[in-house]
Formats: structure tokens, sequence, C-alpha cells
């Protein structure tokens, strides 16, 4: 009899042992199998000290951030982000670190909203910025038939217009004298009026006049003043002044022309995030004779935010006569008021943050979507950022789960939300149209920390094995290898994973697990090698560990790792024993042990020192044997038998 093996499997703990094949393994341990050889791994290579205790890494700015709780860091999602920023869940409330000039920062992520209420208060302005061509006429009171008419102009004197209130009244001491008109005619005063770039504004007559709308005449005024509709009130009196000439303005919401506004103003950090508006001030008419001061700012703000700057914005009309808030200006934080001088025409772009709170404080999960947002979850809500603003989470963007929310994970356009009762996935390319449905699996997360992905797929572990996620459609990666039993016996709900070169690398508080997740007969494997704490760096193709107060880096120590294979049971019809034993393998400096097992206990352990076969000390007759191979490294080939031409070199 004899026994060959040229092609080492992984492990298939589903199966019996005497019912795998020649090839598979009970235990396949610390070796690398993809070319059909035991190859052992390499030790893990000491990279960094850690704090004890430390279960969550990330590299940053040319160091190590260490975390004792379980920490959830994505990079801004926003291309070429000036200052690097990074976002993390699970340090206490959710953080933004980034770094300016030479200088790194931490604070609390998002930004809050203003306490204080502004105030808006109309003030006359000292100048007016158009100007008016003055003229005058006697009408006949009855029919409007001008008798007399002339130019007046502006200026101190008693027979020139003089400016009482800039831009809204006007008086003038002493009126022409009539020269042909009658003494029953009436005097009125009107003019054209023109910006300060010399454009036309239109024309006003007084309210007294035929020509202004008086006793059925026609109202031929047509001035219009930063979008304000100006009415002229003239009085004529015997009295000094003879005139009077006051101009309104109509601002009105009533009315197709409103200058009435309000004013919010928001947060700004020093990353330039900004925050939601404050509460709207009080409405405050403002003609164009009048500027309004702004005032009743915070000056401080409570919380690690570093609020560098405020923004202020006021409600302008558009022609279709909707009200949107419109940029006004950005001030340092602690100024107390603004005197706003801006015509509507010079406002800029609209308000943006409206609703952009703050993420909720024990947000947890933080990931990145497809759509450049992202994503997170506190009890059995989901929730998204607003797409290119991480530091804004809108309310209106959450979506409720009928149970607790475990873990999630983007998977294409998809977010996989596993909850304690099974799976729902919410799809969509913008957090305002996600459509939810139940996953195709519907398996519960056991384990937070279990779940990791692997290009478009989400992996996690579930009370009956390893679960993939591909958008909506589930898999249970594991089915053949594992039975519910010898997965409950790992205990899942412990377990952390990481994904590593197409490899799932799994550790609970019993045992580990290498699954390749390409598939193939060598798929399954595990290691000695222990782990609280994991770290896949995809840009340099490192996965970190986390062992005690040391990080270190998968397979770069110097030193392998002891391969351990165990084999199937191999059974006989009737007793014997194994007489003669070859191992080929790459190198004989280090030991290659072979142990034959009967009855599940060692019986014979050999230490082979070159392929030269050699004989076996007499053991008992089995019916059932197996047998197990330690080294560190490479082993091509194990062959026992009857006799010495049972494993010559070139025996088959």
């Amino acid at each position: 009899m004899k026994f060959q093996i040229i092609n080492f499997e992984g492990k298939y703990p589903a199966i019996s042992p005497r019912l795998l094949s020649l090839s598979q393994a009970q235990i396949a341990e610390n070796c690398d199998l993809r070319t059909g050889r035991l190859k052992p791994i390499k030790q893990p290579g000491d990279v960094v000290s850690v704090p004890a205790g430390t279960i969550s890494v990330f590299p940053y700015n040319s160091r190590w951030l260490t975390w004792a709780t379980d920490v959830n860091v994505v990079r801004n999602p926003i291309a070429n982000d000036t200052y690097q920023r990074i976002h993390y869940t699970g340090d206490g409330v959710p953080k933004v670190r980034g770094i300016i000039g030479s200088t790194e920062y931490e604070y609390d992520l998002g930004v809050p909203k203003p306490t204080n209420t502004p105030t808006a208060v109309a003030i006359q302005k000292t100048s007016s910025s158009w100007t008016r061509n003055w003229h005058y006429y006697y009408e006949v009171y009855e029919t409007g038939e001008i008798t007399q008419e002339g130019d007046l102009e502006e200026g101190v004197l008693p027979t020139q217009i003089q400016e009482v209130i800039p831009g809204k009244s006007f008086k003038l001491d002493q009126k022409p004298a009539r020269v042909t008109a009658a003494a029953t005619d009436t005097f009125c005063m009107w003019f054209d009026a023109e910006d300060e770039y010399g454009a036309d504004l239109g024309r006003l007559y007084p309210s007294i006049s035929f020509y202004g709308g008086a006793r059925g005449g026609n109202a031929n005024s047509d001035l219009y003043i930063d979008g304000a509709y100006v009415t002229g009130e003239e009085l004529n009196q015997s009295t000094t002044p003879n005139i009077t000439f006051d101009l309104t303005f109509d601002t009105s919401r009533a009315s197709d022309y409103k200058v009435e506004r309000a004013y919010v103003y928001t947060f700004k950090t020093v990353f330039g995030e900004e925050g939601p508006p404050s509460e709207a001030s009080t409405i405050v008419a403002v003609d164009p004779t009048q500027n309004c001061t702004v005032a009743n700012f915070d000056t401080s703000v409570a919380g690690n935010y570093n609020i560098t700057h405020i923004r202020l914005y006021r409600t302008v009309v558009d022609e279709n006569g909707y009200s949107n808030y419109q940029y006004i200006t950005e001030m340092a934080l602690g100024t107390t008021s603004y005197l706003d001088q801006y015509k509507d025409a010079q406002t800029g772009e609209s308000l943006p943050s409206v609703g952009w709170d703050a993420p909720p404080d024990d947000l947890s999960g933080l990931t990145v979507m497809a759509g450049t947002f992202l994503a997170g979850f506190e009890g059995n809500t989901v929730w998204f950022s607003e797409p290119n603003y991480p530091h804004a989470w809108p309310v209106k963007y959450g979506h409720t789960m009928e149970a607790p929310v475990v873990a999630i994970g983007a998977s294409e356009n998809s977010l996989i939300v596993t909850t304690t009762k099974g799976v729902r996935v919410l799809t969509g390319s913008h957090p305002e149209s996600m459509g939810e449905s139940d996953g195709s699996v519907q398996q519960p997360c056991v384990s937070k920390r279990s779940m990791c992905h692997i290009e478009q797929t989400v992996v996690y572990a579930c009370p009956d094995g390893l679960v993939g996620y591909q958008g909506g459609v589930g898999t249970l990666l594991t089915e053949g290898y594992y039975n519910e039993e010898q997965w409950a016996a790992l205990n899942p709900d412990t377990m952390i994973a990481t994904i590593h070169d197409g490899f799932f690398f799994g550790w609970t508080d019993t045992d580990s697990i290498i699954l390749d997740l390409r598939g193939g007969p060598q798929a399954l494997t595990s290691t000695t090698e222990w782990a609280t704490g994991l770290y896949t760096d995809e840009s340099t193709d490192t996965m970190y560990l986390v062992q005690g107060t040391t990080l270190r880096s998968w397979k770069t120590g110097a030193d392998y790792l002891t391969i351990r294979w165990k084999s199937k049971l191999l059974q006989y019809s009737t007793p014997w024993s194994p007489l003669v034993l070859r191992v080929n393998a790459e190198s004989y400096s280090e030991p290659v042990i072979f142990r034959f097992l009967a009855n599940q206990t060692v019986v014979q352990s050999l230490t082979m020192t070159t392929d030269v076969a050699r004989l076996i000390p007499v053991m008992r007759r089995e019916k059932e044997w197996e047998f197990q191979i330690e080294a560190t490294t490479d082993i091509h080939e194990a062959l026992f038998g009857s006799s010495m031409d049972d494993v010559k070199i070139g025996t088959r």
C-alpha cells in the first residue's frame, strides 16, 4: 500500500474528514496554497508601537492615528481636497481632521446653526446714487393744458431745488414767477431720472398733476428705483418753502415690485465648511434712499468647530416673484454689525446651506458612497450627507429601518444596510432619491467589525457564515465550508475582518479565517497569527494587524510562520502501518516534521532532513490513518508506503 500527495488544497470543515478528497485538508494553517504546493507565509513585520488597548488605526500625515474604540475613517470624497481631510466616527462625536499649511487640526464634524437672530434696521443714506433733471410747468387745473414751462436745477439757492433727504425729499423756496400762466393755474415740478452710469430710469410727475393721474388725466410716471415703483407728492404753499416734493417707494409685498427684505447668516469654518442659516430677521422695508444696518450676530461659538467667519444673506425677489436668500458679504467671527449698501442686482449666489445640519452625535459606520457623499447610521436610522459636503447631514435624507442597524457598506450605487433582523438595500445616485428594497439574502450582521469591502462587494458575518452582497444581490460565501454548528463555534459575533489581495481575513476570539473570495480548492486556510485591530491600505497593498502594543504588517517579516497541514482521514479495509516515508521539500535547513496520527493521536513524529526516503519506526497496524506536515519551507510532495519501491523518486 502507498499514499502520495503532490497537490495540497485548503480545508473543508463542513465535510466529514473521511469524505474529503486526497488533496483536501482538515487543517491548513499559515500556508499559501495557490500554486498547489505547501508554501509558508512570512511572519508579520513590526511597523510601530501603539498604545495598549488599541483596536483601530489609520495612517495620516506620516504617522498612525490610534484609538481604543471601533472607529470608521474615510477620506474626504472631494477630489484633490486642499486640506487632505479625513472624517471619522466612533471616537465620541463625529470628527474631521485636516491640514492647513503645516498645521494639523481636528474638529467636530458639522457646523452648528447660529444662536442669535439678526436684527435689521433701515437707515437713511447720506447721498443718493441716481440723479434728476428737473423741469416745471403751470397747468390749467381742469384740463391739464400747459400755460408756462421751464427748467430747474438742484442747488442751494432759493430758486434752486434743494435735496432735504437724499433721494427722497426736496424743496423749492421760491418758485418761478408767472409770466404766461394765469393766477389760477397749478404749479407742478417733475423730473427725468438717470442712474450713476447715465442710463434712463424713468420720469416722475407729481400726483397733483393732470399728467400724474389727477382729475382723470393719464398717469404718465414710469419711474422705478431699485425695483420699487416711485410716486411723488407735491405740496404748494405760500409760505417758505413754496414747494415740497416727497417721493414714496412702493415696498409692499403685495405689489409687483418688492424691496422688503429679511436677513440670515451662517457660520463658516477654517476649512470653508458652511452651516445652516440662523433664524430670519424680522422683515424690514428698505427703500432706495435707505441702507440697512444688520446686527446681533453671534460673536463666539460653543464647541470644537473652529468657526472663523460668518456669511450674510438677504432676501431678493426674482422676476417671477419668488424670494431667495442671496449672498451679501463674509465677515470675521466677532463682527457685531454690518451696513448693507448693496442693490439687489449686486447680490451674489443663493444661500446653499438650508437644512445642512450637523450629523448626529452618535453617528457610526461612516462610509463613502459612489456619488461623493457619505453614509452613516445611528440607532434605527441611516443618514446621508449632502453630496460634496461631508459636514452637512440634512434631516430630510434620513431613512428609518424596522430594527437597529448593525453595519452598513457601499456596493455600486447601493448601500447595504444590515440590521439585527435582516438586510435593506438603499439605492440611488443622490441621497434625496434613495429607493429602498429588501436584500435577496435576509441574513443579519452579527458583528459590525466583520463588515469589509472588496471592489463592489460587501462582506460580513451572519449567523450561518459569511455573506457577500453586490448591489441588492447577496450570496452565502462560506456555504459548503462550514455547517451552522461549526460556524457558531467560531463565535462570529466577535469577528473582526478586512480584505487584502482578494482574501477575506477574519479573527474571532477562538479562531481565524483566511478565505480566497475568488474560490477554488485552495480557498480556505487559517493562521496562528492574531489581531485586535485591522487596516488594509489599498494604495500600498498592505494589511496591518494590531497585536498588543505593536502594529505589524502582514507577511513582511524576515522569518516564515510554521505550516501545519493535516490530511483527510485515510481509511483502509485491513489494518496496516506505513513503513517508508519520503518528503520532497524546498529546503531542509529548518525542521520538516511529518507526524502520523491514529485514532486522532500522534503515534510517530519524524524530522526529515533530505528528500531521500527513510524507514519509519514500527507502528501498530490501524485501519485509519491521518498525517500532519509542519515546516517553514515549501513542501512539494509527500509519499509513504509499505516498501522503498512505493516512495522512490519517479514512483507514481
